[in-house]
């Protein structure tokens, strides 16, 4: 709970290429406090956590396990929002106990526009222990050889 890397840096890439990501767009969300709620409690009532979420001013997207994603779930949603996208996804994570380093996010996603994988989505909170990247499922090993060799095992 406590331990902290001294330098900062990746220790590990993982992740999986069993996810969706799930996108609701909809532009009355703009200044609409606690808009995203209604999507967590759709969630909820179906037993669904999500594994990543990234959002800004009129869309949220959010991974989830591709086995929890039921058509009943997507049509409930596509009911009550403007616009829902299912992406079958893979997610890379970028793990350490301290990634804080300058231009890791740069360094891993030119690593990846160098091999014309595109990032999706992405998300890493001001913990800085886990950076996201939602990527093509065609695309997970190589992101995840290419993540490795960029990212933990570089001399900086």
């Amino acid at each position: 709970k406590s331990y902290k890397d001294e330098k900062a840096r990746v220790e590990i890439i993982t992740g999986s290429d069993k996810v969706v990501a799930l996108e609701v767009h909809d532009p009355s969300m703009v200044g609409s406090v606690g808009f995203d709620r209604g999507i967590m409690d759709i969630l909820e009532k179906y037993k669904v956590s999500y594994i990543m979420k990234s959002t800004n001013a009129n869309s949220i997207t959010q991974v989830i396990w591709e086995k929890d994603l039921s058509k009943e779930l997507w049509q409930e949603l596509d009911d009550k929002y403007y616009k829902i996208t299912v992406f079958p996804a893979a997610l890379i994570c970028a793990l350490g106990s301290n990634v804080t380093r300058p231009g890791i996010i740069a360094k891993a996603t030119s690593a990846l526009a160098r091999k014309n994988i595109n990032i999706a989505a992405m998300s890493q909170s001001l913990m800085q222990v886990n950076i996201q990247f939602v990527i093509s499922r065609e695309s997970y090993k190589e992101a995840v050889i290419i993540l490795n060799d960029s990212l933990c095992f570089q001399n900086d």
